[in-house]
């Protein structure tokens, strides 16, 4: 019994001793003790651990997709993309596209519903302990575009777990726009019509008024260029404004400031969008008697994508292409410019240089590359030419020319194209050279030149004998519209054939137009000797019954014993105004709205003012009707009330029908109208 008893203790107290040298977290030791183990242990004991480990079994979730900007719809064309997970990704499942802009990866992003994807710079950069992943585009994102981003169910959690589902943003994110959302009171000050009192019976109403306010349309865009009114000391801008289409209406969506010389010349829009804007210096070079050779700082050409990003600026400059530089561009007229087949083709008045001690006026129509601007062709217009249009009929440009002397009359001309005639007898040289033509020339041979073959003859023209001076001429020039089987022409004149007097108007202006054929080009139609032979305009009566003629006598400036018979076959008459204090058409406006269908819009003014100052507020009213190609009447004249329009600026076709803008000082606003195929009006404050 004593031995089992010791046995015991001595059992006891070795595990008491084993038990209280070991620590729990083993860091309790004692440094001076050494300790030899001879004990050999065996553990013949079985331990079960009935402990349960769940694996990870839950799908990863996408949080948020988001860009640095706080405002998803204005986000910088420069940011960067990032995507965040409920929980830590795997990094080798979560790519993108680096190569091209096709669609792979797990993680894309597109702005074309996946068609296609922004390339990115590298794959996916994590961070947050791989929770968040931000994607860097290789090139900068398009301004004023909406992009999604997609998550596809290839990404895994460190787990290896997967989305659940696709993962797509529903409405994502949209770029800024370079159109700046200032108000048009701040950006600067709009041409205001109602200080227009040009009446009929004012000297300065002979002439072209420079355009102001320029709208143009496409399918895809509304642009709308107009001249800042600028004070002594201001920056000289013009400013292009965009119009978008809101709550059956119209507004202003942005503007954009584009540098200027001061004049706004010309402002068109090609098929993708780009716009362009065409600036002039104003200068009057008439007491300068010195000739001037090709400068710089008289001309510029600015080319504009749909996002305000400009292409180029060109100087303008006829050096090598012409003799005669651009010299006080729009002087004593106006100008236009249209775009066309990827070319522009301006129509603008200007000087010329000195002949027998004087600087002339003439028009000068200069066709452009769009893709560069550099000068293409230059074409000399009439001489004395004081209002341009200018259209493209889809293959030509066609350049129209109210002029007092060289021609006198509406003068007509395909750009690039010459008329071949025969002449018995040598020209002149001063002749050979107003036809561009190398002295001597028209010497018995069939010689082939450029033409400005008139549609309406105007009467007088000798310096002594027409009405206040040869520059009269009683004529306000309207549009030129392409039809289907030729271009018709609105213009306003007078039924009298008289032109001496000692007023601006002899008798009471009307509206009018006349039909000028397809092939107006063609030889068969004119004559050396007359350039009144008229013969490019239609008159056969079944086209329009109420063709007829008009014969007036035009008288050589110079020589009024010098004569000729304009014979102005296929005149329509639209209004038989007769007293000329209380009716008169002023600014003519023609504009196509459909396939043979045109509306005609004019000013009614009266004309009580018999100073060749003529400025009185004569305006009366607005009238519009509705006409076909040949001027046969399809919806009658009806006043449409007191809305203005704009003097040097055309009416335009939108939406199928007729629209213009003209500004208003006094609520620092633009005003838009429209017109309907049945006269209706509209009006649109933007």
């Amino acid at each position: 019994m004593k031995n089992i008893l010791y046995i015991f203790l001595i059992s006891f107290f070795s595990l008491s001793v084993i038990s209280c040298s070991s620590s729990d977290d083993g860091s309790k030791t004692s440094e001076n003790t050494t300790t030899t183990d001879n004990t050999t242990t065996t553990d013949n004991t079985t331990t079960t651990d009935n402990t349960t480990n769940t694996s990870d079994t839950t799908a990863p979730t996408v949080t948020s997709v988001s860009t640095t900007a706080d405002n998803q719809s204005s986000v910088s064309i420069t940011d960067n993309i990032t995507v965040t997970f409920s929980e830590a990704m795997d990094t080798t499942y979560v790519t993108t596209s680096t190569s091209d802009t096709n669609c792979v990866g797990t993680i894309r992003v597109s702005s074309d519903n996946f068609s296609s994807c922004v390339r990115m710079s590298s794959e996916p950069v994590s961070s947050n302990s791989n929770k968040t992943f931000t994607l860097d585009p290789y090139d900068n994102l398009t301004v004023s575009t909406t992009y999604k981003t997609r998550v596809t169910t290839g990404v895994k959690d460190t787990a290896g777990n997967t989305l659940s589902s696709q993962y797509e943003t529903s409405t994502g994110f949209t770029t800024l726009s370079n159109w700046s959302s200032s108000t048009i009171a701040r950006i600067g000050t709009v041409h205001d019509i109602d200080g227009d009192s040009l009446s009929p019976n004012s000297w300065m109403a002979n002439y072209g008024t420079n355009p102001e306010i320029i709208l143009q349309s496409t399918t895809d865009i509304i642009l709308v260029a107009w001249r800042h009114q600028a004070n002594t000391g201001d920056t000289e801008k013009i400013i292009v404004s965009k119009i978008v289409s809101a709550n059956s209406g119209y507004s202003i969506s942005g503007h954009v400031t584009v540098e200027s010389l001061g004049l706004l010349a010309g402002f068109s829009v090609d098929n993708s969008s780009n716009f362009y804007v065409l600036s002039a210096k104003s200068e009057n070079l008439s007491d300068n008697l010195s000739n001037i050779g090709h400068r710089s700082g008289i001309m510029t050409l600015q080319k504009f994508d749909s996002d305000t990003t400009r292409k180029y600026i060109v100087d303008v400059s006829l050096e090598g292409k012409y003799n005669t530089p651009i010299m006080s561009p729009m002087h004593a007229g106006t100008s236009r410019m249209v775009f066309g087949n990827g070319k522009l083709n301006v129509n603008f008045a200007g000087h010329t240089n000195i002949s027998g001690g004087v600087r002339h006026q003439h028009s000068k129509q200069i066709t452009f590359i769009a893709d560069n601007g550099s000068v293409d062709s230059v074409y000399t217009g009439p001489s004395h030419s004081f209002d341009q249009r200018v259209v493209f009929d889809g293959t030509d440009f066609i350049g129209v020319g109210l002029s007092d002397a060289g021609p006198r009359g509406i003068a007509v001309a395909k750009v690039g194209t010459v008329t071949t005639l025969s002449k018995l007898e040598p020209l002149s040289e001063s002749y050979c050279n107003f036809f561009g033509l190398t002295y001597p020339c028209g010497n018995g041979t069939t010689t082939s030149y450029r033409f400005n073959p008139v549609a309406y003859g105007i009467k007088g023209g000798n310096d002594g004998d027409t009405a206040m001076h040869y520059n009269m001429v009683f004529t306000r020039l309207g549009n030129i519209q392409v039809g289907t089987n030729g271009y018709p022409i609105l213009f306003a004149t007078e039924k009298s054939t008289g032109y001496t007097g000692s007023t601006v108007n002899l008798d009471a202006r009307n509206l009018a137009l006349v039909h000028v054929k397809n092939d107006f080009t063609s030889a068969d139609y004119h004559d050396w000797d007359n350039s009144y032979k008229i013969g490019m305009v239609d008159n056969d009566t079944s086209l329009n019954s109420n063709f007829t003629s008009h014969a007036v006598t035009v008288v050589n400036k110079d020589n009024s014993s010098l004569t000729y018979s304009a014979n102005n076959p296929g005149i329509v008459w639209f209004t038989n105004y007769s007293d000329k204090s209380l009716e008169n058409v002023e600014k003519p406006k023609l504009v196509k709205i459909s396939t043979n269908k045109f509306i005609a819009i004019w000013e009614k003014w009266k004309a009580t003012n018999t100073s060749i100052t003529g400025m009185s507020s004569d305006y009366v009213s607005t009238f519009a009707m509705l006409i076909d190609e040949y001027g046969n009447i399809l919806e009658a004249a009806k006043d449409i009330g007191q809305v203005r329009l704009q003097r040097g600026d055309d009416v335009v076709e939108l939406n199928g029908k007729a629209a213009w803008i003209r500004g208003d000082q006094e609520t620092s606003s633009l005003i838009l109208y429209t017109i309907s195929e049945s006269l209706g009006l509209t009006t649109y404050e933007l």
